[in-house]
């Protein structure tokens, strides 16, 4: 809870002779309501969505109120409890620069590292919420 897919990229191969907008209507058309195709690319036979991402921006909510929220519950962690924003933001400087996140994943494939560079770490209120 707390943080969600947006802006994901898929990678299939499919003989298709139209456009490539008219793909994106076509997969939208049989899509479910939550999940929405924004726009369709052709890519290089070896393009790799993971491996071939320059960067990845992850955004975490927490609704901060005594009493949980049914509407916000889907898109933010109830946390029950005022939080100290302007501590969390000091800590989350922290975060900025190279660090190995060895221990918060599986062992990298061969070759691999587990050094990733932080870009931008940051703490807010945002409409009711505390997002980073």
């Amino acid at each position: 809870k707390g943080t969600h897919a947006s802006g994901q990229v898929i990678s299939f191969d499919l003989a298709w002779r139209h456009s490539t907008e008219k793909l994106t209507v076509a997969l939208n058309h049989h899509l479910p309501l939550d999940i929405a195709v924004r726009e369709v690319t052709v890519v290089p036979d070896d393009f790799h969505p993971r491996f071939g991402a320059s960067f990845r921006r992850y955004k975490y909510r927490f609704y901060t109120a005594p009493v949980r929220s049914p509407i916000d519950s889907r898109w933010a962690w109830h946390v029950p409890v005022p939080l100290d924003v302007d501590a969390m933001q000091r800590a989350a400087a922290h975060f900025v620069g190279s660090h190995d996140f060895k221990t918060f994943g599986s062992a990298p494939d061969q070759g691999g590292h587990t050094v990733r560079e932080v870009l931008h770490c940051s703490v807010q209120r945002e409409n009711g919420t505390v997002v980073s």
